[in-house]
């Protein structure tokens, strides 16, 4: 997670999925010559299942992303950045609860970006991702989640367990 020079000054929040993702974003932070820029972490780990199960709007949702986000605003971050693959279908509840002011960075539309850039590019790569089945690979693939993901994206994928190094 890179911390761009073009965001206004002031503290950077982080929400993350767990302890671990919080010591990674203030390591990262830390070490990429970011100064005296306040980075401050929020581990989430309860976002991650109410997406998977499909509690994009419910009402418990907003509650929990209000409790896990309360010390963020607290601390008046400017800038929060999604630190989970899971939080962007979250985006618009966070967005809500944050409020004006506070810019969302959501690194899935980036990536998202990035990958189209690249198959544009490509004619023998755009010739492969044509068709109406896709094959993606997750890190935790739970029973429902091919079903999930074949209705959040609106065709039908398959998931193939992958583990990063």
């Amino acid at each position: 997670m890179s911390f761009s020079p073009s965001f206004r000054g002031g503290a950077r929040g982080g929400a993350c999925s767990d302890v671990q993702g919080e010591r990674s974003v203030s390591a990262r932070a830390s070490g990429e010559g970011v100064g005296s820029l306040a980075v401050r972490t929020q581990p989430c780990p309860l976002l991650v299942p109410l997406v998977e199960e499909g509690w994009l709007d419910h009402p418990e949702t907003e509650q929990i992303v209000r409790r896990y986000l309360a010390p963020l605003r607290a601390e008046s971050i400017d800038t929060l950045v999604l630190g989970c693959t899971h939080y962007p279908l979250l985006e618009s509840v966070i967005t809500r609860e944050m409020g004006e002011g506070v810019t969302i960075v959501n690194p899935a539309r980036a990536v998202a970006t990035t990958v189209r850039e690249q198959i544009n590019r490509d004619p023998a790569l755009a010739i492969l991702c044509r068709g109406t089945s896709r094959t993606l690979h997750f890190t935790d693939v739970t029973p429902h989640t091919e079903r999930i993901a074949s209705e959040w994206l609106g065709v039908p994928v398959v998931l193939e367990s992958a583990t990063i190094p």
